[in-house]
C-alpha cells in the first residue's frame, strides 16, 4: 500500500482528533508572546550587536490594496486614493534612514522581499523610488534572491519591465482557486487567462523563479472544481506552490463575517482537497518540501531539503541559513538570532514614530535559552520532517535531551501510537501522516501553548486539517 493509500484510508475519528487549531511556526516563539515590554531600545541593542558584514533579509510591508478578498488575514489598507502610497514610501525613508544608522557597518542584503497588500498598487516610477531608498542605504549581495508578491489582476507590463530592471528575479502569485463560484465567494474575481498572461510576462522579462499560492478549503470548494484548478498547474507551470489550509477566524477577522460558514468543507472534505492538491503534485515530479509546500526538484527549495539547509522564517521557507531578518514598514516582523520585534501595525501611529525619529517598534521579544532550545527543536520538525536529537544536544552545550523533554517525549508517545511518528533512539522520524501534520507534532514542544497571550487575549489560531 503506497502512503497515499493509507492516508486515504485515515481513520475519521483520528483525522477528528488532529484537527486541532495550533500555531503555524513561522516563528518560536509565536507572535501572540510578543508584548510591548520589549522596546525600541531593546531592538536597537540587538541591531547594534549585530556582526559586522553580517548578511541580512529585508522584508518590506506595503499594506495598499484596492479592495478586500473576504478569506485574507492579512494587514492591509484598502484604498483607491492613490497619493497614499507615496505619502508611505516618505515613512519608509525615515525608517530606512534610523535602520541604517542602528546597524553596524558592512552589512548586506541577501534576500529582499516586497510583500503585502499588494506590492504591486505602487506604479513603476513609485517601484524604482522603494528600490533606490533600499539599494542606497543596504548593499545587494551577488546572486541574492530579490523577490515580491504580485496581485495578478493589476499587474502591468510596464511594472513587470521595471522589477525586471530592479533586478527582481522571484515572484509569488495569489492564484487560490481558479473557480469561477469560488471567486466570487471570496470577492475575487480572477480569470486564469490573468494568472497565465501574468505568469508568461514575468517569465519573459527573465523572472526565473515563479511561486503560485493556492488554498483549500474554501467556501463552495469540492474536489471536482479543485481538480480543475490543480489541473491549470500544467499551464502555469510554477516553480513553488504554497497550498494553504484557509484559516476560517471570523472571531478574529471582520471580513470573514461575510462569509456563510455552511458552505466551508467539513473536516474529512479539507483533507480529501489536501490528498488531492499532494496527489497532483507529486504525481507531476514536485518535492514535498514540508507540511503543504512544494518545489520543482531543481527548485533552490528541493536542493536545500536534500542538503539538510533549508531554513524557515515569516516569509516561508527559505535556503538562506545564517541570515539575519530585518524590516521596513508597518506591521512588518525582524527576525533576528535572539528576538523578535513587529512594527506598529496601524497607519497613522507607524508614520507618527518615524516621524519623530523612533524606530516603529510595537512589540517583540528577546528569547531565553528555553526559547531558543525549543525553536531549535521545532525548527528541525518544520524543516526536515524529522529530529535528530543529538544534533540539538551538540548545539547546546550540557544538553541532555531526554532529560530536558521528559514530558514532552512521553506527549508525543500517542502520536507515536496513532502513527504519525517513529521514536527510534535519538532520532524522532515522522510519518507521512505526520508530514503533513507536522504542526501538531511540533506544538508539543511549545512551552507557551494553552497559556494567555501576554495581554491577556486567549489566541485563536487556524486548523492544522
Amino acid at each position: 500500500m503506497t502512503n497515499l493509500e493509507m492516508l486515504e484510508g485515515i481513520d475519521a475519528d483520528l483525522l477528528q482528533t488532529y484537527d486541532t487549531r495550533v500555531p503555524r511556526y513561522t516563528s518560536y516563539p509565536t507572535a501572540p508572546q510578543w508584548d510591548a515590554a520589549f522596546t525600541e531600545s531593546d531592538y536597537r541593542d540587538h541591531l547594534g550587536a549585530l556582526p559586522p558584514n553580517s548578511r541580512l533579509s529585508l522584508y518590506v510591508h506595503l499594506p495598499f490594496c484596492l479592495e478586500r478578498c473576504t478569506f485574507c488575514g492579512c494587514n492591509v489598507v484598502i484604498s483607491k486614493r492613490r497619493s497614499i502610497s507615496d505619502d508611505y514610501l516618505d515613512s519608509i525613508e525615515q525608517e530606512a534612514d534610523l535602520l541604517r544608522a542602528a546597524i553596524p557597518a558592512g552589512v548586506e542584503i541577501a534576500q529582499l522581499h516586497w510583500g503585502g497588500g499588494t506590492p504591486n498598487y505602487l506604479p513603476p516610477n513609485e517601484m524604482r523610488r522603494l528600490h533606490a531608498v533600499i539599494t542606497d542605504r543596504f548593499p545587494i549581495a551577488e546572486h541574492a534572491e530579490i523577490a515580491l508578491e504580485l496581485d495578478p489582476r493589476h499587474l502591468t507590463d510596464a511594472q513587470i519591465a521595471t522589477l525586471a530592471e530592479l533586478g527582481f528575479n522571484r515572484a509569488s502569485l495569489g492564484v487560490q482557486d481558479t473557480s469561477e463560484r469560488v471567486q466570487q465567494a471570496v470577492n475575487r474575481i480572477q480569470p486564469s487567462e490573468c494568472v497565465q498572461r501574468s505568469i508568461d510576462g514575468l517569465r519573459a522579462a527573465g523572472f526565473n523563479g515563479i511561486n503560485v499560492d493556492l488554498i483549500y478549503g474554501l467556501p463552495h470548494q469540492t474536489l471536482e472544481s479543485w481538480g480543475r484548478t490543480l489541473d491549470e498547474m500544467v499551464d502555469f507551470k510554477p516553480d513553488r506552490v504554497a497550498m494553504y489550509g484557509f484559516a476560517f477566524l471570523p472571531e478574529k477577522l471582520r471580513q470573514q463575517v461575510k462569509l456563510d460558514s455552511d458552505t466551508l468543507p467539513d473536516t474529512r472534505a479539507r483533507f480529501e482537497l489536501f490528498l488531492a492538491g499532494l496527489r497532483w503534485f507529486t504525481e507531476h515530479g514536485y518535492s514535498h518540501i514540508g507540511m503543504d509546500h512544494f518545489a520543482t526538484p531543481t527548485d533552490e527549495l528541493s536542493t536545500a531539503l536534500r542538503e539538510h539547509s533549508l531554513r524557515r522564517n515569516f516569509m516561508g521557507y527559505t535556503t538562506l541559513a545564517g541570515t539575519e531578518g530585518v524590516c521596513l514598514g508597518t506591521s512588518a516582523i525582524a527576525q533576528l538570532s535572539r528576538c523578535f520585534a513587529q512594527s506598529d501595525k496601524h497607519l497613522a501611529s507607524y508614520r507618527r514614530s518615524v516621524a519623530a525619529g523612533r524606530l516603529p517598534i510595537d512589540r517583540g521579544m528577546t528569547l531565553s535559552r528555553d526559547d531558543e532550545i525549543r525553536s531549535a527543536v521545532i525548527h528541525e520538525l518544520m524543516c526536515f520532517s524529522a529530529l535528530d536529537t543529538s544534533r540539538i544536544e551538540a548545539r547546546f552545550d550540557g544538553l541532555d535531551f531526554t532529560a530536558y523533554f521528559a514530558d514532552e517525549c512521553a506527549q508525543l508517545k500517542p502520536l507515536e501510537r496513532d502513527g504519525l511518528l517513529h521514536h527510534d533512539g535519538p532520532v524522532i522520524r515522522t510519518s507521512k501522516l505526520g508530514q503533513i501534520l507536522l504542526r501538531n507534532i511540533a506544538s508539543v514542544f511549545d512551552a507557551y501553548l494553552g497559556k494567555k497571550s501576554p495581554g491577556g487575549a486567549s489566541t485563536v489560531y487556524s486548523r492544522t486539517v
